[in-house]
């Protein structure tokens, strides 16, 4: 009855409006907070908090009531605990981890990968004995356990849920590995994505003496020539998604009410294909600061580390098989990233590493706020 009172629906899609915006800053303070607490300097952990606040699409999607904020922030608050406890602070931060990684996968089942990570990542750091096999399983079975149950209820008071939601067998039909012939195509449109997305940091990170011998390196020529194979497949299709194309001025906003339709000025192919070649080179310096942290040796990684590898290959992993990929479910990966780019000791960059950084950071922001 409320929802066909046009004043009253009004005034809830308005408290949505700003219950999402809310979240919005949380997840951009609670990005702060996770640097800090993987030991990085307040100048480090506050660009990497501008990089989550000014990512075009987060930036867009917080003026909308669509999910994928809440999801983040859920996800990033869960990450956060989660790190705490596994840097051995205590069980009450396991528990709180646990809370937003339910919080997560109510608002979207691929939160479930939270708790999985994290049984990885603590089995990685602990072992197999019982005691610590029970604490690292207990996060995720009491996740889904909550899960189907929480869905079994909406299906019964409700009627009318999303489709698939709670129904792993339906969630598991849209996973089609006829997709895995598109994989390549996806994973370039990924990787130039993340590749801006992640520019700042990146050259922030970047160390000219250190990316020489780095690229000396047969492992950084393999994935490289990877990395540029898949984006040689999507540039055709470049830029992809359902909420930008062609660059335009901005991404193009969901709240618009326009699907599959540019109503943004479009750049010049000039400068589409000059952000084509950025991200190429974002995406570069990010597979090669990620290779940093596991190839010297692997036992010897933390475990937060693991933690966001987890993480990135069971969401990046879907995103390449599943039926529904877009844009919008990119930015997801950004606190995985940053954990993995991020070295475990504080960075002092140099100046025009930080000059750089900032230059594309106000770039990018330029980019949102226009939109």
């Amino acid at each position: 009855m409320v929802l066909n009172d046009p004043a009253h629906a009004a005034f809830l899609g308005d408290g949505l409006l700003q219950i999402v915006r809310v979240l919005a800053y949380l997840g951009v303070v609670t990005t702060y907070l996770l640097c800090r607490e993987l030991g990085q300097t307040k100048l480090a952990s506050f660009i990497a908090a501008l990089v989550t606040a000014f990512n075009p699409l987060f930036f867009s999607l917080s003026f909308t009531f669509m999910t994928d904020v809440p999801f983040f922030t859920f996800g990033v608050f869960s990450t956060l605990f989660f790190a705490k406890a596994l840097n051995g602070k205590g069980d009450g931060w396991l528990v709180l981890g646990c809370i937003f990684a339910v919080a997560a996968t109510f608002t979207r089942q691929l939160g479930l990968m939270l708790p999985l990570s994290f049984a990885v990542a603590w089995i990685f750091r602990a072992g197999f004995r019982p005691k610590d096999l029970a604490r690292a399983t207990l996060p995720f079975l009491l996740t889904i356990g909550l899960f189907l149950l929480y869905s079994n209820w909406l299906k019964n008071s409700q009627g009318n849920v999303p489709e698939g939601y709670g129904d792993f067998e339906r969630l598991l039909q849209w996973v089609s590995w006829g997709k895995l012939a598109a994989a390549p195509l996806r994973l370039g449109v990924l990787s130039v994505s993340l590749g801006l997305f992640l520019l700042p940091p990146a050259l922030l990170l970047t160390d000219g003496q250190e990316l020489f011998s780095q690229i000396k390196k047969r492992l950084t020529w393999l994935g490289a020539a990877l990395i540029v194979a898949v984006v040689l497949v999507a540039w055709p299709k470049l830029p992809w998604g359902n909420m930008t194309y062609n660059f335009g001025v901005g991404p193009k906003l969901l709240k618009d009410g326009y699907f599959f339709l540019n109503i943004r000025p479009t750049a010049p192919d000039w400068a589409i294909n000059c952000l084509k070649i950025i991200g190429l080179g974002g995406a570069l310096s990010l597979f090669i600061l990620v290779k940093k942290r596991f190839t010297s040796n692997f036992k010897d990684a933390q475990p937060m580390a693991v933690y966001a590898l987890a993480n990135l290959v069971i969401y990046g992993g879907y995103l390449l098989v599943d039926l529904h990929c877009f844009d919008r479910y990119f930015f997801q990966l950004l606190p995985f990233l940053l954990i993995l780019m991020v070295p475990a000791q504080p960075i002092f960059p140099k100046k025009i590493a930080f000059a750089s950084s900032v230059a594309a950071l106000v770039a990018m922001s330029a980019v949102s706020i226009a939109t």
